[in-house]
């Protein structure tokens, strides 16, 4: 904890306020350190958001609440309800607001705001391509997901704006927002430890947005073509099928797709093309006579074959 004293040359009232605070400070036990600021003429007044002298802050924090909006800066004497010094009352409540952490500073809320506006916009990217990750964790536990995947894709522009204004709220508060702490008062402390982490996690969380919004577009790169093998079967009984497809919203849903077209048995090789809305699939005609477990595949995994779908063999 920072306990500052402001004063100018020749305060009559500085001194005592000195070995108030630090009678206080001795009473209440807390760790503090107490520094005497002069201040040296009108610029410095306010530069320092100075609101007479003495003033006393505590972490940044003006100790008279009422004091805390006023912005009558300036080289002067202050006055603390007609007495020339803060009461022992005044100086104890804000030493013990600090200690339990509950100084209303600007600065602190300029912190948390910045940290929920990092973790919202890294919620919203996650939310904006929910369309296609979603699927692939359902799919693990044969659960359909196609009619969740397309209701999700409807709000992936809202949520990739979303995304892109909390980014830029985030970097505001960590960048570019004036480090002041509460009003009328100044960051006489600031946590600069804390500032360091936010910058870190501002600069993470974009690279998380980045990657998360990205997704739908690089999943089927990342995970690359895994069309099943293909069995040595004669010519004449491997024949190809295209279905095509309704309900994909991305390359995931492609990947998805793929993977319930290839345990259909009698299945050679499934490739599903997300651009193309199309499955192109190889049976071995001696073991899958028709196209309906093909179909029920499609379906299951949450998608459905468009009524003028080529569904013919090859």
């Amino acid at each position: 904890m920072r306990v500052e004293i402001f004063y100018f040359k020749g305060c009559p009232n500085h001194q005592p306020t000195v070995d108030l605070v630090q009678d206080v400070v001795a009473e209440l036990g807390v760790d503090a350190d107490i520094v005497a600021t002069e201040v040296t003429g009108p610029a410095d007044a306010g530069r320092r958001r100075f609101l007479g002298s003495p003033s006393v802050r505590v972490d940044g924090v003006d100790v008279e609440p009422d004091a805390r909006q006023r912005r009558d800066f300036g080289l002067s004497c202050r006055t603390y309800g007609g007495r020339g010094m803060p009461d022992r009352a005044m100086i104890t409540q804000a030493l013990l607001e600090a200690q339990a952490g509950d100084a209303p500073t600007e600065q602190r809320t300029g912190e948390r705001a910045g940290m929920l506006a990092t973790a919202g916009a890294v919620g919203s990217a996650i939310a904006s391509s929910a369309c296609c990750w979603v699927p692939l964790a359902l799919i693990g536990f044969g659960v359909s997901a196609g009619g969740i995947s397309g209701w999700m894709a409807k709000y992936r522009l809202l949520f990739i704006g979303a995304a892109a204004v909390m980014l830029a709220t985030g970097f505001y508060f960590v960048y570019f927002r004036p480090a002041v702490c509460a009003a009328g008062s100044e960051c006489a402390a600031p946590r600069s430890g804390l500032r360091r982490f936010n910058r870190v996690m501002i600069w993470v969380a974009t690279g998380l947005v980045i990657v998360t919004v990205t997704f739908p577009n690089t999943i089927g790169y990342l995970l690359g073509d895994s069309a099943t093998a293909e069995t040595a079967i004669p010519a004449a009984e491997v024949i190809t099928v295209t279905l095509a497809v309704e309900g994909m919203t991305c390359d995931a849903c492609a990947v998805v797709l793929r993977t319930a077209l290839a345990k259909v048995p009698g299945v050679l090789d499934a490739r599903v093309s997300y651009p193309d809305r199309q499955a192109v699939i190889s049976i071995d005609s001696a073991v899958l006579s028709g196209n309906e477990p093909l179909v029920e595949a499609v379906r299951s995994a949450g998608y459905s074959v468009a009524a003028n779908a080529d569904d013919r063999p090859e």
